[in-house]
């Protein structure tokens, strides 16, 4: 049987990463975490045991046959263990591999219709309109 695996970053310290206009944020706007901020998501995540809780673009189905089995936040230890295309993650990245069982899911990756991880939730947040 083969094994499909994907690995990538999942939040990457002081990257800004755009989202559109929502309930919380009236117009479009850019987001980014701290280091401190994404362990402290990494480690609520597992707490919460809610590691094979996969939507496919946060439509709020959960999907089957898609299982984590790599979480790690990077640092200098677990740097050169890294693929040569992520060596040069900031120290704080939170990296995750998935086996995925599902064909449909995997046909998508395939398919490049897939483009990489993301997180759910509300969190707390400082808007700062510029003028």
């Amino acid at each position: 049987m083969k094994i499909n695996l994907i690995f990538g970053p999942v939040l990457i310290p002081d990257k800004m990463v755009f989202r559109q206009a929502n309930i919380n944020i009236p117009e479009d706007h850019y987001i980014f975490f701290s280091k401190e901020t994404i362990k402290e998501l990494r480690d609520e995540f597992h707490e919460k045991k809610i590691e094979n809780n996969i939507t496919i673009n946060h439509n709020g189905i959960n999907v089957e046959g898609v299982f984590l089995t790599k979480s790690f936040i990077v640092n200098d230890n677990k740097r050169e263990k890294l693929p040569k295309e992520f060596k040069n993650l900031p120290n704080g990245t939170w990296m995750a591999e998935y086996r995925i069982e599902n064909k449909e899911i995997w046909k998508l990756n395939e398919e490049n219709k897939l483009n990489g991880f993301s997180i759910e939730g509300i969190l707390g947040t400082e808007y700062k309109k510029e003028i």
